[in-house]
């Protein structure tokens, strides 16, 4: 490589000597600018220590004071000391202030911080302030970003005070910074706190614009006391009495992984928000996700849900309008009390819609349990344990309308037996496509044991055998139900058989306090806003011992908040048809028609008495019709009314000399026309007949004839069904053609021996 040309000397000091001047220039500029700048930071804190009262009151009438102000050079700084402002009853106070002021833009005359921090800072506010009515002054222009002459705000230690009524005060302690970006106002919370309300919150602000508002959070985590921010919007006049009872008193609230947005621009008007989990008392929620739009639409998604029962068993009974429906399912159960203790787990929620449209919301949630434990508490105060060992569901809803899918759901009772129900339903009830098993062995509730199957494949008919006994009542039911081929019906159902038998009440002090008080009046509420129509044939029907009534056929139509129920049935080989008419809260209307033709009398009055057949043979043909109203057993009785007419062909009365006590009135007839009974076997009637008419209790014969070779007889009368005394006026012939007046007055009561 060649050597390097030589420099002269001359040269090299020729340009050294230049570098030189060049470099006091830097020298003297900067040197210039600092001095301009120290003079800018001297004269500007010489004049804002002198003047500062003077400019402050000049904006919103703020009274200022300070304690001392200094100018720092290296870095450039104004340090404020004890400052403290007051305005219309709000204060501010502030130990330590130190403002860094922007150089740059300094030299250019224009007044912005790169950095202030506010040390210990103490704010009291007003938390009700209400506008000045007598300020004219001109609406100001929305706050936005560039408002405030920061890049960044650093607050350690502050505390912001609520003030509310009677001098209360809510103090907020927070540390943190606010940055002035590109995308907006970026608040950094490390933490804030209110200890009263015990509310905790870490995390980051965006405020993109204030006009329209878009803000976005972001938080670690944050937790408060829910019961005492109700006391607080309370004390401050934010939340009435009223409204605060209805919420719920859950305990705490922790959530973790909060995102929130708010974007209230007109055009796309939104709020989003999601948290990674929320836990309320002793419920833990995992992956929510909820989107508020424009017009009502939401859409609402939680991945996972541990609800603990007994807490949102508590959350109810806290809310009057939960507890009171509570109370009334629990009184139709005839429970006194209920609890439980376990978890359900709700996974896969989603839902979507409007609010102001609730027919077309969709969704669909998850259901599982396993080691639910209920306990409940009869009307007696008996105590009673059940298990759910499994409960694996699905609800889904579709246009505003909820199915339910059980893929398992057991139940186990502490007092022996088992109960299991899969299947799938959907409300209101499509019996074409509902699914279901169920089946219940020895299980037992208290004093009742039920055992039962029910079995409906999709698509085919509902196939059901179910017996309930317990002390006081016995039922069986055993038939079909499937959809009707008919029109304008809901349900149609046929028995097999249908056996109730009610056992009467012990006699003791109780049972004979519970007869003389008034019958319940019918409870008819269940009708109220139900439109049902059904078909229904039962072949047998037993109750306790009355007569078994076989081929029931009727109708049941519910609307108009009514009830009408018309059908046909066979009662002791008479043909009957019904009409009823049920209006809430208790009215009951009914009519019955029977007729029997050429029916055998021993068969029929065997229906009726185990006793009587014995007495009667004969041939009869009867018709009927009553009419009964009220809104209890015994104001029907009371209210009814019928028209009888009846005739026996070939009628004998057997056993004269042991005759029934309630057919002791032929051996007075017998008495009356002269003949002696204790000769006779039996007395022979080639035809008797009667027209009577039922008013009110009371059973009034208005003409009645017997007509035999031995004797005949002919008059009126009445029967009172409550004290059972007959009377009977007319005329008797017997067979000698002798006649004589009939009067008879007498109980028909079983004598004691």
């Amino acid at each position: 490589m060649p050597a390097a040309a030589a420099v002269p000397l001359e040269t090299s000091k020729v340009i050294l000597a230049r570098e030189g001047i060049v470099m006091k220039k830097i020298l003297i500029i900067v040197g210039c600018c600092v001095a301009a700048i120290a003079i800018t930071l001297v004269g500007a804190g010489m004049y804002l220590k002198a003047n500062m009262k003077e400019i402050t009151g000049k904006f919103a009438g703020f009274e200022l004071d300070m304690a001392d102000l200094d100018v720092q050079y290296f870095p450039p700084a104004i340090k404020v000391k004890g400052l403290t402002l007051n305005h219309k009853g709000n204060s501010v106070r502030i130990p330590g202030v130190k403002l860094y002021p922007d150089i740059t833009k300094l030299l250019t005359g224009k007044i912005f911080l790169k950095n202030a921090v506010l040390d210990e800072p103490s704010v009291i506010a007003d938390a009700l302030m209400k506008a000045d009515e007598k300020d004219g002054s001109a609406k100001s222009e929305p706050f936005s970003p560039s408002s405030i002459p920061a890049r960044r705000i650093q607050i350690n230690e502050g505390v912001f005070s609520l003030k509310g009524p009677e001098g209360l005060l809510i103090p907020i302690a927070l540390t943190g910074q606010m940055e002035n970006t590109k995308q907006g106002i970026s608040v950094d919370l490390k933490s804030a706190v209110i200890e009263e309300l015990g509310f905790r919150f870490a995390g980051n602000i965006l405020i993109e614009s204030l006009a329209p508002l878009i803000i976005k959070v972001k938080a670690s985590e944050g937790t408060f006391n829910p019961s005492s921010i109700i006391d607080f919007l309370i004390k401050f006049g934010y939340l009435n009495n009223e409204l605060a009872g209805k919420i719920p008193r859950i305990k705490s609230i922790q959530s973790r992984g909060i995102n929130l947005s708010m974007d209230k621009t007109p055009e796309t008007e939104a709020i989003a928000a999601s948290l990674e989990s929320l836990s309320l008392d002793q419920t833990e929620i995992k992956g929510i996700n909820v989107q508020l739009k424009k017009g009502g639409a939401f859409e609402v998604a939680v991945a996972q849900a541990i609800l603990d029962v007994g807490s949102v068993y508590g959350w109810m009974a806290d809310n009057p309008a939960a507890k009171e429906s509570l109370d009334k399912a629990l009184a139709q159960a005839k429970l006194k009390a209920l609890s439980a203790q376990g978890n359900i787990e709700v996974s896969s929620l989603s839902f979507t819609g409007n609010q102001a449209a609730p027919d077309k919301v969709n969704g669909a949630l998850d259901i599982k349990a396993n080691g639910l434990v209920l306990k409940v508490t009869s009307e007696k105060g008996e105590e009673q344990q059940f298990t759910i060992k499994e409960l694996d569901s699905r609800i889904t809803i579709k246009d505003g309308k909820p199915a339910l899918k059980v893929g398992s759901f057991t139940v186990d009772p502490e007092a022996g037996g088992t109960g299991s129900i899969s299947g799938r339903v959907s409300f209101p009830l499509d019996l074409k496509g509902l699914e279901l098993k169920a089946y219940a062995t020895g299980f037992k509730a208290f004093e009742t044991t039920v055992n039962m199957r029910l079995e409906k494949p999709v698509g085919k008919r509902l196939t059901f055998d179910l017996g309930v006994i317990n002390p006081s009542l016995t039922l069986l039911a055993k038939g079909i139900a499937q959809e009707p081929n008919k029109k304008k019906l809901d349900l149609e159902a046929q028995f097999e058989v249908l056996q109730i038998t009610k056992e009467a009440s012990p006699e003791g002090p109780k049972a004979v306090s519970a007869k003389a008080e008034k019958p319940k009046p019918f409870d008819l509420s269940m009708i109220n806003g139900k439109n049902f129509s059904a078909e229904a044939m039962v072949r047998r029907f037993q109750f306790n011992d009355f007569p078994q009534v076989k081929d029931i056929k009727f109708d049941v139509k519910l609307a108009n908040d009514k009830a009408v129920v018309t059908g046909n049935l066979t009662l002791c080989d008479l043909n009957m048809s019904l009409e009823a008419l049920m209006v809430p809260p208790s009215s009951v209307m009914t009519q019955m028609e029977g007729k029997a033709i050429n029916v055998d009398l021993t068969s029929l009055i065997a229906c009726f008495s185990k006793t009587l057949p014995v007495f009667l043979t004969g041939r009869v043909s009867l018709s009927a019709t009553i009419f009964a109203r009220g809104t209890d057993s015994e104001s029907m009785l009371k209210e009814s009314d019928g028209d009888f007419m009846i005739t026996v062909n070939k009628c004998a009365v057997h056993r004269l000399g042991n005759l029934d006590y309630r057919l002791s009135f032929f051996l007075d007839m017998l008495r009356i026309a002269g003949m002696d009974a204790s000769g006779l076997d039996s007395i022979d009637f080639s035809r008797a007949s009667a027209r009577a008419n039922l008013k009110k209790g009371r059973l009034v014969f208005n003409s009645f004839s017997l007509n035999g070779p031995l004797m005949s007889a002919w008059g009126k009368g009445e029967f009172t069904l409550k004290d059972r005394r007959l009377k009977i006026s007319g005329q008797v012939k017997s067979g000698f053609g002798l006649t004589k007046t009939l009067e008879i007055d007498k109980v028909l009561v079983k004598k004691e021996a």
